[in-house]
């Protein structure tokens, strides 16, 4: 949410941005945490407009996590490899309630992102880093 506008405003600014086929990117769990649990205006935005969710996550292949933050921030080394993962579109299912899609996006969120490490650690021992 942008500083001094409420939360009803700043999600009808970003579904307009939507309507005029723009692409939008929310931190979902942010800006507080806790970490892997969403907030509600994402649900919202892609229920009024129709747009899916998709999970983006990176790695770094030398970065370091801030194990003090709540979100675990990596910073990339100086020349990192940065690597971009996307999940697959989720389209809200609008038959169903705010808890049951949280419920279902917080699982996809968590099995992806640790899949994603997982292959991430595979790959740094493959490659020695």
């Amino acid at each position: 949410t942008k500083q001094g506008q409420n939360t009803k405003v700043a999600i009808n600014e970003l579904q307009q941005k939507l309507s005029a086929n723009e692409s939008i990117m929310l931190a979902v769990d942010g800006p507080s945490g806790p970490r892997y649990k969403l907030k509600r205006g994402c649900i919202d935005i892609a229920r009024a407009t129709g747009c899916p969710i998709i999970h983006v996550y990176y790695t770094c292949e030398k970065g370091t996590e801030d194990r003090k933050r709540w979100d675990r921030w990596i910073t990339p080394a100086m020349y990192d490899t940065i690597n971009l993962y996307y999940s697959d579109p989720y389209y809200v299912d609008n038959t169903l309630t705010v808890e049951e899609i949280t419920a279902e996006l917080e699982e996809m969120i968590t099995k992806f992102t640790h899949n994603v490490n997982d292959v991430s650690e595979v790959n740094k021992r493959m490659n020695g880093t």
